[in-house]
């Protein structure tokens, strides 16, 4: 249950995508590294064995980034488990792989989505590269798409924006309560400055707890059986450099993030 989101620098000419990793068990990530894919090098973060297919969030030679959140929907609702997260993670790792470009992810992953009828609550994810950035929301046979186009920055966490007929009341999932509070304190945060937040802003915001230390704030530090962030990506692109800032095991307030870079 993550929160996600692309900010475009109009002053730098930079482009910033990140991601905060949440979960309610402590999981033992593996440390990132790079991979020849059939078409371009990537950079895999592994989502559990690194031996296996699938990544958490990811960027390639290219510049393409791809970040993933989870969905939240009443359809096919199964609480937290969540069917589609798997073969989710598979198909980025195969974009990072084989895309060059945003518009030819985004058509990759609606294809792949629907040939595979992944289902459960869906999924929410951000693919762009230097130039642009489409949040993608999805559950079965419905997509909402949205470029952000000449809009600064794009946020999603796990709360459905344009499809927003399927959001649950939230009395009755407060999943719901949360990923709602998470994206309008990222929006809030990320509106202080529009069109010239910087790197800073970006860990500033990963690092945020607007809502105080627990389930609710964009750095989660929730209790038994809540949501805690144990892991955050941070990824710049300039026009002829790629980094990745990569925080695992630990929320990125007090964690230290390591740099790769193509």
């Amino acid at each position: 249950m993550c929160t996600i989101g692309a900010i475009k620098n109009k002053r730098t000419n930079k482009s910033y995508f990140f991601k905060n990793v949440d979960q309610t068990e402590k999981s033992i990530y593996q440390e990132p590294f790079f991979r020849q894919g059939k078409n371009h090098r990537f950079l895999k973060i592994p989502s559990s064995n690194p031996t296996e297919p699938g990544v958490l969030a990811g960027v390639n030679e290219a510049g393409l980034v791809v970040l993933g959140a989870d969905g939240n929907c009443m359809p096919n609702y199964c609480g937290g488990q969540y069917s589609s997260l798997d073969e989710s993670l598979v198909i980025y790792e195969r974009i990072l792989s084989e895309c060059t470009t945003t518009w030819e992810a985004v058509s990759r992953i609606m294809k792949s989505y629907q040939d595979l009828s992944i289902g459960g609550n869906g999924d929410i994810l951000i693919v762009g590269d230097r130039d642009e950035a489409v949040a993608m929301e999805y559950t079965l046979d419905c997509w909402g798409v949205q470029f952000r186009g000449f809009n600064p920055y794009l946020v999603r966490s796990n709360f459905f924006v344009l499809l927003d007929h399927l959001k649950p009341l939230q009395e009755e999932n407060s999943l719901h309560t949360s990923s709602a509070i998470r994206y309008t304190d990222a929006m809030r945060n990320l509106s202080a400055k529009g069109r010239l937040n910087n790197l800073e802003d970006v860990f500033r915001l990963v690092r945020s707890h607007d809502q105080g230390l627990n389930a609710m704030s964009i750095c989660r530090h929730g209790g038994d059986g809540e949501y805690f962030t144990h892991g955050s990506v941070v990824i710049e692109l300039a026009q002829n450099a790629i980094k990745a800032y990569v925080c695992l095991n630990s929320s990125p307030c007090q964690g230290k993030y390591e740099i790769y870079e193509f």
